[in-house]
């Protein structure tokens, strides 16, 4: 089974990771006290998808994320958000990280609520939720 989820809902969690990553009231005082404890050299390039991957590392328990010999493939299939697919074959990466974004409350709901549930998020990606 290969499914290409929706370019418009696809367009809409790149959005979603975007103003996370900018939107520092949107983060969870978890990510606030990580980002803070940071060296103020790491901090000045604001919050990048290498230091969103190691906290989501930390809180969601899932290493691999955090780990430098995958973590080039998670940022470049997170900058990427438009080639994501549901393949049955190759869809390991990215349930991974649907996982993860739902885990962390990174994707947002129109209303502003974090979608928390991994299944609620792929939902969103197909267009069967709000968001």
């Amino acid at each position: 089974m290969n499914t290409v989820y929706s370019d418009s809902r696809k367009q809409k969690l790149g959005e979603n990771i975007e103003r996370f990553l900018l939107d520092r009231s949107s983060w969870s005082d978890s990510l606030q006290n990580y980002f803070d404890d940071l060296d103020p050299k790491e901090r000045s390039r604001g919050l990048t998808l290498e230091l969103l991957l190691t906290w989501m590392a930390a809180e969601t328990g899932i290493k691999e994320l955090g780990d430098p010999y995958y973590m080039s493939s998670f940022v470049r299939l997170l900058g990427h958000y438009k080639r994501w697919s549901h393949n049955t074959a190759r869809g390991g990466d990215s349930f991974v990280l649907l996982t993860a974004l739902a885990q962390c409350g990174v994707v947002r709901k129109d209303d502003g609520t974090p979608i928390t549930d991994p299944a609620e998020l792929i939902a969103f990606l197909f267009g069967r939720s709000q968001g």
